[in-house]
């Protein structure tokens, strides 16, 4: 036993994980770690990936596993389901505008063309951070798509006060940052074996 193990005392009701530890365990057994949710959330990347940088990431954070969701492979697969999905917007107010039998023309080429275009640039300048500036992987931010901010508040009622929900482990009064107190070290030992905290009483 070294000297720093000897001179750790324990002192009765405090617990010998860390905060953090704690807190780890905690986020790991959130609603989206679920197996279904996690599928879930899976084949949802391609529509996920529009969403703004920092929900993405928390997004990730909750899941928990990058094979489910990772915030560079969503932003990647919603830029090629634009590059798909913008012409065939086009296409169909095109139709709507000028008649169905625009789409058996040659002239439908070009609606097609601009709609590629469009998904490009935009995945271009989403993605810029990573192609013209030199910045670690972990440090690119991936922007969101023209609807992706839209596509948040739509979502808000699901992620509100839920798995995304800042305060850290989802209940009220945690900070998200690095916490200390014993007290509230005691809350989320309680809270992950199904109790109530310290600070509850």
């Amino acid at each position: 036993m070294t000297t720093a193990e000897k001179g750790a005392k324990q002192f009765p009701g405090e617990v010998s994980q860390s905060f953090q530890d704690i807190l780890l365990q905690v986020e790991r057994k959130g609603p989206l770690t679920r197996p279904l949710a996690r599928v879930a959330i899976f084949l949802l990347q391609p529509l996920l990936g529009a969403l703004p940088h920092r929900i993405k990431k928390d997004l990730e954070k909750a899941v928990g596993q990058p094979a489910f969701f990772n915030t560079a492979g969503a932003s990647g697969l919603n830029i090629l389901l634009n590059m798909t999905i913008y012409p065939v917007i086009l296409m169909a107010a095109a139709a709507a505008l000028r008649g169905v039998e625009v789409l058996f023309s040659a002239e439908i080429n070009l609606y097609i063309l601009v709609g590629v275009m469009l998904g490009l640039l935009e995945g271009v300048y989403r993605l810029r951070e990573g192609l013209f500036y030199v910045k670690p992987a972990g440090e690119i931010a991936f922007g969101a798509a023209f609807y992706g901010i839209p596509l948040a508040y739509a979502l808000q009622p699901l992620l509100a006060g839920g798995p995304l929900r800042s305060g850290g482990a989802g209940r009220p009064g945690w900070a998200s940052g690095p916490v200390k107190s014993k007290a509230q070290t005691r809350e989320v030992a309680g809270f992950l074996a199904g109790g109530v905290g310290a600070s509850d009483t």
